[in-house]
């Protein structure tokens, strides 16, 4: 008798959100790995399988002390209505001692970009592929902000800053 397993379950993720922060002053590549929960899929075999995508980035502008988030098949930067195409993504999917991650790819600048966020689709390799997302929010830290942060690891920024990003109180 062969038992066989039906792709019958998606994968799953245990968080509902994932948060990253980065420092405009992180360089490219394996060196700025930070680590993203993986899904998990009950299947066994291919069907358990998982591999992972990211779609539907946007990008949180910095424009003259105002906010505006721009997106269309993915971000729109700058005041021309360029695209943020996926290759133009500051970020990348890497793998470091089966774990996966996000690394830069790009420069990053604060003063342009704040923040990103995506959704990271986790797609089992069975008939038929089920799939799953999560929201990925991506800070990014100026470099005061990174090197007091790294200072004072106690201190929580979204108490110590007003809604136009400026100190509060220390």
């Amino acid at each position: 008798m062969n038992i066989t397993d039906i792709n019958d379950n998606a994968p799953v993720w245990s968080p509902t959100e994932l948060h990253k922060e980065f420092a405009e002053s992180d360089r490219e590549g394996i060196q700025s790995f930070k680590d993203l929960e993986m899904a998990t899929d009950r299947d066994t075999g291919r069907n358990g399988e998982v591999k992972y995508t990211i779609t539907g980035v946007m990008a949180v502008l910095t424009l003259a002390q105002t906010n505006d988030v721009r997106s269309g098949g993915a971000a729109t930067l700058g005041g021309d209505g360029t695209p943020l195409s996926l290759a133009d993504f500051p970020f990348q999917l890497a793998w470091k001692n089966s774990q996966l991650g996000l690394v830069v790819k790009g420069s990053l600048d604060r003063e342009r970009v704040r923040s990103y966020e995506f959704l990271l689709v986790a797609t089992d390799k069975g008939p038929p592929p089920l799939s799953s997302n999560i929201s990925v929010f991506i800070t990014i830290l100026g470099m005061a902000f990174y090197f007091f942060s790294k200072a004072f690891p106690q201190c929580l920024f979204s108490e110590l800053l007003n809604s136009k990003g400026v100190l509060k109180r220390i």
